[in-house]
Parts: structure tokens; sequence; C-alpha cells
């Protein structure tokens, strides 16, 4: 009986740790003292919630690296890859010299870029602007792209396509 008791009371405690701690401290350390316990009608509704809020990934390392090189014709064509987590995806290609675009600028019409977006990246030739952007959906880093007429400052041509998607749950998780 002494065993049983001894066992639940150290499961218990086990199971409540990550609760009490927030980050690498204890919530007392912190400043926060834990609140009550959810009922299982809150609990409900908690799971419900979670399950319509994508994860969004914070302090993670996302980026843009760029491979380019010239044809025959003097055209750059660039390899334009999202490096999330210090593993480098190759996302699309384009033509022209790209550059990782200012959160700034994302509203601007040439761009037409989310304000949701993690990161983006556009570049520019001969009359065609190229405007790629990582967002979130469902758990899922989502890189879109379009190509426009960069004359078109109005932005009635911005349709951006979904190029890749990648599992957040199965990403490299940082060292």
């Amino acid at each position: 009986m002494k065993k049983a008791l001894f066992c639940t009371l150290l499961l218990l405690t086990a199971a409540m740790l990550p609760a009490c701690k927030e980050g690498d401290k204890p919530a007392a350390a912190s400043g926060k003292m834990q609140q009550q316990a959810a009922t299982p009608s809150d609990t409900d509704a908690l799971s419900q919630a979670e399950a319509k809020q994508p994860f969004v990934p914070v302090n993670d390392s996302i980026g843009w690296e760029y491979e380019t090189g010239k044809d025959n014709n003097g055209t750059p064509n660039t390899k334009i890859y999202l490096n999330y987590r210090g593993v480098k995806y190759r996302a699309a290609t384009g033509i022209g010299y790209f550059k990782e675009l200012p959160k700034s600028d994302y509203g601007e019409p040439q761009y037409a870029v989310p304000q949701t977006a993690l990161t983006a990246t556009t570049g520019f030739w001969e009359g065609i602007q190229q405007t790629c952007y990582v967002g979130v959906e469902n758990n899922f880093l989502v890189i879109y792209r379009r190509s426009t007429d960069a004359k078109d400052k109005t932005g009635h041509d911005a349709v951006f396509e979904p190029v890749m998607k990648l599992d957040l749950k199965s990403t490299t998780k940082p060292r």
C-alpha cells in the first residue's frame, strides 16, 4: 500500500513539473504563480482553441540564401533557398538578383506580402518582379511565390501560389 501511494505521488509530481516551469526557471523564480487547474470543460475548450491556432515558430532561425549564376545571355538565374533551423531547403528558382525584403515593405502594393509572413524575399530582372514569402498554416511552413510586371504598382496581378510545405513537427530541431 505504501509503495503504491509513493509511486502515485511520484508520478503526480513528475507530471506537474513541466507546468511549474517557465523556460528554464521555476514559476516562483520568474515571479509568476501557477493558476488554478482547469476544469474538464475548460480543458476541452482550450484543446479546441489550440487545435484552431497554428503553431508559430518563435526564435527559430529562418532566412534566405541565394546561388546566382549567369546563363549564356548574361541573365542571372537564382536558386532560392529557405534556411530554417540550420537546414537549407530549395524553395524556388528565379531570374534576377534576390534580397531579403524588410518587414516594413511587406504592405507595399508591388510586393503585397501579408504582414503575418515570417520572412520574404524579392528579385527583379528585365521588368519582372518575383517575390516569395513564408507563412504558417496548420503546423506547416508554407512558401509562396509570385511573378508580376514590375511596372504594375497596384498589385492587381499579385497572385501568390504555394510552392513548398514544411511540416513543423518533423523539421530539424535546433541543437
